[in-house]
């Protein structure tokens, strides 16, 4: 059964793929939404328990919802006139640094400073002066002080900029820079934004990024060069904060610790393909003895919680503390599971159709056009990416996940784009009228 379903959705997927194939890019969110699915659906059946009534009803839910989507990406991909006219690979030429762009860098790097001083440290550094120190520091205990300790210091207003708009900026100012000096300057920039990604000890953020950048310079390499040594430079600096923020963290499992490398391997595979997962499996045991009193009502608990002093929706504390005995953490919802929790088996079985459809929508809005600028791309691509990865919790993950920043980038880049497009004198040629019978000669 596990594998049959297994099958039917890779079936769909595959379905997904061949109608996409010459008329829209899989790397975007569409395809990536639809891989991404999959690949959790193989995470809910490996760590499920078949022989409990609960979690079957959880894999059907999930296998149903993946399969769903996929086929409907594949009708509305059709449905939608998206063709092989699409512009699957864009131009993409630097966007000019303006005062606008170095006030926001700087308000951003501010909002960052003032928050690590605020708090008092940082829970990476710690964890990895420890590491090297050999003294035993809590960094589980650090970590969460970072974020909901017992003084409120707004860490979703501050995630926009820590977490989003600075990595973002940084990788537009490298890109653009025309001089060796504003190269530097931006390589600082960057220093300080993954500092600020990994500094309080959550990588979720950090994975996130690295995927954005990804998919960015996926695009860029398609439509510029990109050195050898720039390319290996962003490997390597990915490859290092990871082994690092491994080590920082504590999370190298026992079995590997002779080996950071080896380590941080196995810890990259269970936090991209088998946690998220396995807190959906958790999470619906506890919400199936629950029931909501209005359709959406958990959604717009956690929506409010963006408001300062609003509490928002307990749920993912409250199943951590059916796991682990204690709320100080949390464990959210799959997107799945949140959907039928607040809107029920008629929300499960409409949700895939209408995420298929807009996200259609969006791929066709992403690929309009022939040229970008590289402000409008690092947008698209996180738009991408946060839309792409979402399998956890409902909307409210997409506001911590900073789509609302890459909404803005994207379309400010557009409108820089435009503008310098209307500027640009445009040159008509007239007809040559000649007498009948007369010919040009030359």
């Amino acid at each position: 059964m596990q594998i049959a379903l297994l099958m039917a959705g890779a079936l769909s997927l595959l379905v997904h793929i061949v109608v996409a194939r010459n008329r829209v890019s899989m790397i975007s969110p569409s395809g990536i939404f639809g891989v991404v699915g999959v690949l959790t659906l193989a995470g809910t059946i490996l760590e499920a328990d078949w022989t409990n009534a609960t979690d079957s009803k959880y894999i059907a839910i999930v296998g149903y919802s993946v399969i769903c989507y996929n086929l409907a990406a594949a009708i509305a991909i059709a449905a939608l006139n998206l063709d092989s006219r699409a512009h699957l690979h864009p131009r993409i030429s630097p966007s000019p640094i303006r005062a606008g762009y170095l006030a926001a860098v700087a308000v951003s790097i501010a909002v960052v400073v003032l928050y690590y001083q605020t708090v008092g440290y940082s829970a990476f550094a710690e964890g990895l002066a420890a590491s090297v120190s050999g003294n035993e520091v809590d960094v589980a205990t650090l970590r969460l002080e970072s974020y909901s300790g017992t003084r409120y210091l707004f860490p979703g207003y501050v995630n926009q900029f820590k977490n989003a708009l600075l990595p973002a900026l940084a990788i537009v100012g490298i890109i653009s820079a025309r001089s060796a000096v504003a190269r530097v300057a931006f390589g600082t920039v960057a220093a300080i934004a993954i500092f600020g990604l990994v500094g309080t000890g959550q990588r979720g953020a950090f994975f996130i990024f690295v995927a954005i950048t990804v998919v960015f310079l996926f695009f860029w390499t398609r439509s510029n060069r990109l050195s050898k040594p720039g390319l290996v430079a962003s490997v390597t600096i990915a490859a290092s904060v990871l082994v690092a923020s491994t080590i920082a963290l504590g999370r190298n499992r026992p079995e590997a610790s002779s080996s950071s490398i080896q380590s941080a391997g196995y810890d990259l595979v269970d936090r991209v393909f088998l946690v998220n997962p396995r807190a959906g499996i958790a999470a619906f045991r506890y919400t199936e003895t629950l029931s909501v009193e209005h359709p959406g009502q958990e959604w717009i608990r956690g929506l409010l919680s963006v408001l300062p002093g609003v509490e928002g929706s307990s749920i993912a504390r409250e199943v951590f503390a059916t796991i682990y005995g204690s709320d100080r953490g949390t464990t959210p919802q799959s997107l799945w599971g949140s959907i039928h929790f607040n809107f029920g088996l008629s929300g499960t079985l409409m949700a895939p159709v209408l995420l298929a459809f807009i996200f259609a929508v969006l791929t066709r809005s992403m690929q309009s056009s022939e040229n970008r600028n590289v402000l409008e791309m690092i947008g698209i691509s996180g738009v991408t990416i946060v839309l792409g990865v979402w399998m956890t919790d409902g909307p409210l993950f997409l506001l911590n996940s900073g789509l609302v920043v890459y909404c803005v980038l994207w379309l400010a880049g557009r409108n820089i784009r435009q503008r310098a497009s209307n500027r640009t004198p445009q040159i008509e040629l007239s007809p040559i009228s000649l007498p009948k019978g007369q010919a040009l000669t030359g």
